[in-house]
């Protein structure tokens, strides 16, 4: 059978994949080149690592993510070189949020009350970095939150304008322990951060 092996180094735990379909543009697609990647986060190891789908990974059998490159094969999005966190609870990509027709990706952490979103681009004339820094870097949105209640995300294009927009699940956020669903809707000229 045909099996690739995506190996996190020494990160053993809980991991995460995620996809999601878009229907006006090629899906998962952050660096566009019109093939779908792929986000895994480690909850050890506090990062996210992105790796661009390629005709090329047919005959690959192994992909350390230590071994990614901006410019080639994906980079690692990282909050604090320094951190001690475990924050990356859920990663995914959230469709195309600022109207330039490549998929962006997602990385919340729900103990630092981060929504952190890297813009994707076309990585051939504008490659990514090995590593993105949180916060610090631009192409990138910060959503944060001081109800320290912010959970999950979920995206979808729920006005109609052609932006897929952010759904922010907050559970017992009020009295009685309900809910509330923050909606940032997605717009050409994003801001680098939301409260």
């Amino acid at each position: 059978t045909n099996v690739l092996v995506i190996n996190c180094d020494d990160e053993i735990g809980t991991t995460s994949f995620s996809s999601s379909n878009n229907q006006f543009h090629q899906s998962n697609d952050v660096n566009g080149d019109l093939i779908s990647d792929v986000i895994v986060g480690t909850t050890l190891g506090r990062a996210a690592y992105v790796i661009y789908g390629s005709n090329a990974l047919a005959d690959q059998k192994y992909i350390n993510v230590s071994g990614l490159r901006g410019n080639r094969t994906g980079f690692t999005i990282i909050f604090d070189l320094h951190s001690q966190l475990s924050w990356a609870d859920q990663v995914g990509f959230v469709g195309d949020i600022n109207n330039d027709h490549i998929d962006d990706a997602a990385v919340l952490s729900v103990e630092m009350q981060y929504l952190i979103v890297t813009l994707g681009r076309d990585s051939k004339s504008t490659p990514f970095p090995d590593l993105i820094k949180c916060v610090t870097a631009h192409m990138q949105v910060m959503f944060t939150s001081s109800f320290n209640h912010i959970s999950s995300f979920a995206s979808g294009d729920f006005n109609g304008d052609g932006c897929n927009d952010i759904f922010i699940g907050a559970p017992g956020i009020s009295v009685g322990d309900s809910g509330w669903v923050f909606v940032q809707f997605g717009q050409k000229s994003m801001p680098n951060h939301v409260n």
